[in-house]
């Protein structure tokens, strides 16, 4: 995991790509924090116990302006577990990806493609989506 690392995924307002939203990710007193910018209306730190949670304030704040994001950690099919996810505070997630549900590494603040628009997801939806492939592992 980086100390610190940059990343500028894409601001989205009604399935529409405006631009990007500069994001840097680091751990300030060993706590993850994460530093965002776009426009000058929307500046700002969020600070928790892991990047994944980080995310969903960020998430929640740019919903309240009519906001999305289409980075890697909002898409449906990924989601934070195991060791991976313990020891880069969540960074680093899983994506499901079909056919043949492999899961993959991502960072969760990583650009989605445009062609991931549809799969953007509230967290209930995201952990719904992992319970489901943790079922189907099981069998």
């Amino acid at each position: 995991m980086n100390l610190s690392a940059n990343y500028c995924p894409y601001v989205v307002k009604d399935g529409i790509l405006l631009g990007t939203i500069q994001l840097r990710s680091f751990l300030q007193d060993s706590q993850p924090a994460l530093e965002y910018s776009y426009d000058s209306e929307l500046v700002g730190v969020v600070k928790g116990d892991d990047y994944f949670d980080l995310l969903g304030m960020l998430r929640t704040i740019l919903q309240e302006k009519g906001f999305d994001i289409l980075c890697e950690g909002a898409l449906i099919n990924v989601f934070p577990g195991g060791l991976v996810s313990d020891q880069s505070f969540s960074e680093v997630a899983y994506k499901h990806v079909e056919p043949g549900g492999q899961l993959i590494k991502v960072n969760i603040f990583s650009p989605a493609k445009e062609s991931e628009l549809d799969m953007i997801a509230g967290r209930d939806s995201q952990r719904e989506a992992r319970r489901k492939v943790i079922r189907s592992r099981r069998k």
